[in-house]
Formats: C-alpha cells, structure tokens, sequence
C-alpha cells in the first residue's frame, strides 16, 4: 500500500466518521449511533476493497462483514453495556475485546471443523 491509497482511506474513512458524528449532534445519539456502525464501518470497508481489489472480492468481504461480523459486533456491544457501568471504559473495552477474540477463535475452529467435514 502506498501513501496515495493510505491517505484516500483515511480521508474517505474520515469523511464517513464526520458525518456519523454530525448526524448524532443534529438528528439525536439513537441515529447517530445506528449511522455510526452500518455505513461507517460497512461501506467504508467495501468502498476501500472496491477500489484496491475490484468488484470481485465483495462477495467474500461481505459475507465476512455479516457471519461473524454482525455477530462479533453484537456480542461486543452487549459486554461493553455490561462492563462499562461497572469496572470502567478501559477495562470494559479490554473485556470486550478478549471475548471478541474468543468468539472469533471458536467460530473459526468450528467453521474449520464443519468445513473438513464437508470434504
């Protein structure tokens, strides 16, 4: 990657993050969260992939983006609302990474598993 295609991605990735938070100063935090995590995350990713590797790697990008990472992304949401109130932002977001992490390896274990299966 070069310093043009890294600074198109930070501009883009930028642009899209403003407008997130824009929209939650002028529309309320409810629609600002909810533009904050499907098109910032979602579109910035596939727009990036778009334009590195061309149109057909989206199939594969976006089913990784949905199974497991509409799953992975609820499950952090959900330890951050526990963990925040109670031990903190920094440890609230170390907790929900690690256990983000330990999906991760579990689904990948098991979709290797199910995969060997098949062959």
């Amino acid at each position: 990657m070069n310093w043009k295609h890294l600074t198109v991605r930070s501009l883009f990735g930028g642009t899209i993050i403003a407008l997130a938070v824009f929209l939650s100063k002028t529309l309320g935090n409810t629609w600002g969260g909810l533009f904050s995590t499907f098109p910032a995350v979602f579109t910035s990713t596939l727009f990036i992939y778009y334009h590195l590797q061309g149109k057909t790697i989206l199939p594969a990008i976006g089913k990784s983006l949905y199974f497991p990472g509409s799953i992975g992304f609820l499950i952090y949401i959900w330890i951050v609302a526990i963990t925040f109130p109670r031990i903190g932002i920094w440890l609230g977001t170390l907790s929900a990474y690690l256990v983000l992490l330990v999906f991760l390896f579990v689904w990948n274990f098991w979709i290797g598993k199910c995969s060997e299966k098949l062959q």
